[in-house]
């Protein structure tokens, strides 16, 4: 379950790592064609077949790092201790566990599991707060299982960045 997890969470990350040209509420057809066409460019690149593994894992390292907001993630996790930490703590921290992060859920696609992602499916994309959004897929993997995964999405300059992934009911965070 762990490197289905991982590959999961590492398609649906790829599925928002562009940035899109609207930021406003109420874009709704926007953001769902947006999270199609991602989902669509994430099933390519997994499988592109003229990447040699490790430039793929290089470039799935950057990526990761780059759309996930995992500073707020790691804020979010350590709790009230953020606020006792002193800056060089939490800079050491937030670099530690972004290492971590990164680490293990790309290091686990890169085994080779056999339980790949063949299809995802956009259900709905649902407006949240703060112009936070939520996106509901079904994630078909190689095995025909079937996985519902929701990501949500906060703004982030001129573009979104992932702040949670819960799959089959279970939290990143």
């Amino acid at each position: 379950m762990k490197n289905i997890l991982s590959l999961v969470v590492l398609s649906l990350v790829f599925s928002f790592s562009y940035t899109p040209a609207f930021a406003e509420p109420g874009k709704q057809e926007e953001r769902l064609a947006l999270a199609r066409e991602m989902a669509n460019m994430t099933l390519t690149m997994i499988s592109d077949p003229s990447k040699k593994q490790g430039d793929r894992i290089d470039s799935l390292k950057r990526g990761f790092a780059t759309v996930v907001d995992t500073q707020w993630i790691a804020k979010f996790v350590i709790g009230a201790a953020w606020r006792s930490a002193t800056e060089e703590q939490r800079a050491q921290y937030a670099e530690l566990y972004r290492d971590f992060l990164v680490q293990t859920y790309v290091s686990t696609y890169a085994t080779g599991d056999d339980q790949k992602v063949v299809d995802i499916k956009v259900v709905e994309v649902k407006e949240q707060s703060n112009d936070n959004f939520l996106t509901r897929t079904e994630v078909k993997l190689s095995n025909a299982k079937k996985m519902n995964v929701e990501y949500l999405a906060k703004p982030d300059g001129d573009g979104y960045k992932i702040i949670d992934v819960v799959i089959e009911g279970v939290s990143l965070l």
